[in-house]
Formats: structure tokens, C-alpha cells, sequence
């Protein structure tokens, strides 16, 4: 299972921050983009990066590339494929991103440059997409174009709801703050922050907000059904590999009472159609990994990275500060034993 681990007081052997001798400005390389970024979001990510900042921005696929001190990378950046010029000066790798399935454990396991992750970018979006549809599963309120006397909602009051969480990180523990004044008990399950109680006939939803790890993948599969409270509403924004979608269709099946909301799938893009049935019943809802965005997600990434780029650059001299300041976010620090929680 993973989730988050807290390293904060802990370095990998050799792990520092190497210093730019005699040179002023810092070259900064976008080495990949994705499908989602508007037209205009890299000429956007270069002008305000390099009018705020004393850096030099480029595209590693354009020609004449300088060798670069900061990376700024995303999910399709595959690291084992970056010619070594580009690795062999650089200071920082930004991942404006929550996901990193892209960085083997290995690969991380022998830098010794700091990787920050950008999950708090859309850690607040991702948590509202959950409340959302926790709060749309049962309060969903009725569409009438005329006054209904029989005065019918069917409905289960939502303080009367047991929350399983699996996840305790960053996403999990914001669900956990948002819904704590509107429920009856909310519980964690996060092996790696020593939540170890795991009472599947308690909970009326389960909340997946873990990330995708050798102990976490097929976690959801007909064993952990099969031993859900009937009625079960399931809420998955994190990572599709988590939840058998067989498995899930089955449960769905034998469960006509039950719910289940993805926003993540185990191969993407991914065909609804063995969804279908259940979308049709009212059993499921499926969108396409939209959980973390939102209007202003493309200047809210811009501004991630100014922000780590100044204060990269404000700590050179002690390095120390800056891994300090974001030992939350650094993917080194989600190393455990081989692989990445």
C-alpha cells in the first residue's frame, strides 16, 4: 500500500546541492509536455519565468540546447531515456505533478539532486472532486418542474456515514478535515504512517487517496470486496491500478445498492463500455482523470515552479534549508526499500 512516509529529518548518503561556479544565470529545460496544456501554456511558462527570475528557459527538442541546471519534467518524462549531457550538470528536477510513475525507485535511489513534486498544486482540487461526488452520491438533490406533494428525498443522512480513507497523505488528510464536521467516524488505513486497522464492514464509503506501489496494486480486488458493507459507495481519484475493475464490475453486479465513482483507470485513456451497464443503473460515474484540474491549474504549475527556482536559488549556499523546506515533496523521500510509496 502506499502512502505517504515521513523521512523529514532523513537524507539519502551524499545527497547535496551542487554549486553553479561563475555562472549567473541558471539554464532551465522543459524536457516534455502534456496533452492537456493549452496552445499557449510553454511561451506562458517561459515569459514568466524568465522575467522573474535570472534563468535561461528552453525545450529539449528544439536545437542548440545549452546543458541545463534545473529539469522540469512531467508523467511522460521517461528519466532512463535523457541523453546523459542533459543530466550531468543539474542542480534540481521540478515534477509539477502528484503522480510519478515515470521515476523508478532505482533511478531515485542514485541521485543525489533533490526532486521536488508538485501534489500540493492539485491536492485542494482532487480533495473537492471527492467531496463532490461523496456529497452527490447522497445528497443528490431532486429535479422537479412542478410542486411534489408527496414531498418524497430518499436519502441516508450523511452524519449517520462511516469514511474508510486509504491513503493518510497529503489528499487523504485534507478529505479527512473536510468531511470530519459532516460525518459519524472517519477511519485511515495507511500501513507506512501506522494506520493498520482495516475494518471493511464499517464503512459505508471508502475513499482511495494512496498512491501506486507493489503493495497497493490490486489492493481493491474481490477478496476486499467481498468483505464491503452492502451498499458500499467506493470513491477512486488516485491511481487506476489500485482497483481490480473486474473484480469492481462483479462486486457492482451481486451489489445492486452499491456505488462506485473513477476517475482513474488502470490503462488511459480507457473504453467505458464495460462500464456501461452500471453507468446506466445509477451505479457508477466515470470521468477521465479530471479530479486535479481546474481553471487555473496551467498558472498555479507556473507558480509552483517560480517559487521552488527562487528558493533554490536564495539557498544555494546552504542546501540544507531548501531540502528542510520541502522534505514533504521530495520523491527521494518516498523511497522504501525498492520501490517509491
Amino acid at each position: 500500500m502506499l502512502l505517504f512516509r515521513d523521512f523529514s529529518n532523513w537524507w539519502p548518503a551524499g545527497y547535496h546541492l551542487k554549486k553553479i561556479s561563475g555562472e549567473k544565470v541558471l539554464t532551465v529545460e522543459r524536457v516534455s509536455q502534456s496533452s492537456y496544456f493549452s496552445d499557449g501554456f510553454l511561451a506562458k511558462e517561459q515569459t514568466q519565468l524568465e522575467s522573474q527570475l535570472n534563468i535561461r528557459y528552453q525545450k529539449s527538442w528544439e536545437l542548440n540546447q545549452l546543458k541545463p541546471q534545473i529539469l522540469i519534467t512531467n508523467t511522460h518524462t521517461d528519466l532512463s531515456k535523457l541523453p546523459e549531457s542533459t543530466l550531468e550538470n543539474l542542480e534540481l528536477i521540478i515534477h509539477p505533478n502528484s503522480g510519478y510513475d515515470n521515476f523508478s525507485a532505482d533511478w531515485v535511489a542514485h541521485q543525489k539532486i533533490p526532486i521536488v513534486l508538485g501534489n500540493s498544486i492539485r491536492a485542494g482540487a482532487v480533495t473537492e472532486t471527492i467531496i463532490a461526488s461523496f456529497i452527490n452520491r447522497y445528497i443528490a438533490l431532486p429535479k422537479s418542474q412542478e410542486w411534489v406533494s408527496k414531498r418524497d428525498f430518499q436519502r441516508r443522512l450523511i452524519t449517520d456515514l462511516n469514511i474508510l480513507i486509504i491513503g493518510a497523505g497529503m489528499i487523504g488528510q485534507q478529505v479527512a478535515r473536510k468531511l470530519k464536521p459532516l460525518v459519524g467516524q472517519i477511519q485511515f488505513f495507511d500501513p507506512f504512517k501506522n494506520y493498520l486497522e482495516l475494518d471493511l464492514n464499517k464503512a459505508d464509503v471508502i475513499i482511495v487517496a494512496a498512491s501506486l506501489n507493489p503493495t497497493s496494486a490490486n489492493f481493491i480486488d474481490k477478496a476486499f470486496l467481498s468483505e464491503c458493507k452492502p451498499g458500499f459507495t467506493l470513491i477512486n481519484t488516485a491511481r487506476g491500478g489500485i482497483v481490480n475493475e473486474v473484480d469492481l464490475r462483479e462486486a457492482l453486479a451481486n451489489d445492486p445498492l452499491a456505488f462506485a465513482y473513477l476517475d482513474v483507470f488502470k490503462q488511459e485513456p480507457t473504453d467505458f463500455s464495460s462500464f456501461l451497464p452500471f453507468i446506466e443503473r445509477g451505479q457508477m460515474i466515470c470521468t477521465s482523470h479530471i479530479a486535479g484540474v481546474f481553471d487555473e491549474l496551467e498558472a498555479e504549475m507556473i507558480k509552483f515552479e517560480q517559487e521552488i527556482i527562487q528558493n533554490f536559488l536564495k539557498t544555494r549556499e546552504n542546501p540544507e534549508i531548501f531540502l528542510a523546506q520541502y522534505s514533504e515533496q521530495l520523491l527521494a523521500n518516498r523511497l522504501h526499500r525498492n520501490f517509491l510509496i
